[in-house]
């Protein structure tokens, strides 16, 4: 599976555009275009603000490159079929009132995962020097230790990934 991130930063009308985003993701997903999506709130942890970073996360996700490629693979091109035409004037609206200050997309591919669902969800990324090595520790170690202490940890699912590429809009 591939999974797509298009992180978004702080915007006063984040929650319309979450509104509206929700039924077009979701239309995207009932017509097969995408196989899943999830809007997340950037969290921190460290008691840093950080006024330059991404507050809010998009991730959409494919089941194999040729969907991730295919141009149906933007949802946001339903809105016209999906939305009323209020929402549509909210949008309109919006987007005449809304900086976008910046957004990046990371596109990655799951080597191996126990699939899961919670209402956080962390994200941990490295560097590591040995990729291949790296994924494979995690499938022979990680994996099945996570598999038997997910419950005992609070955890709804696990997964690791290769980083494909990255990008600005």
């Amino acid at each position: 599976m591939l999974n797509i991130l298009v992180l978004i930063p702080v915007c006063s009308g984040i929650l319309l555009k979450a509104n509206w985003a929700v039924d077009s993701y979701q239309a995207s997903v009932n017509s097969g275009d995408l196989s899943g999506w999830i809007f997340l709130q950037v969290v921190k942890m460290d008691g840093v603000d950080d006024e330059n970073g991404f507050n809010y996360v998009f991730a959409q996700s494919a089941d194999n490159i040729d969907k991730l490629l295919d141009p149906k693979f933007a949802w946001w091109t339903n809105n016209a079929k999906v939305l009323s035409k209020s929402e549509q004037d909210d949008l309109a609206l919006l987007t005449t009132s809304f900086k976008w200050t910046k957004d990046e997309r990371n596109v990655f591919v799951t080597e191996d995962d126990l699939p899961g669902a919670g209402e956080y969800v962390q994200f941990n990324y490295g560097r590591p020097a040995n990729i291949t090595g790296f994924i494979s520790e995690n499938k022979a170690l990680w994996k099945p230790f996570f598999k038997d202490n997910m419950a005992k940890l609070n955890m709804g699912g696990w997964g690791v990934a290769r980083h494909l590429t990255s990008g600005t809009s």
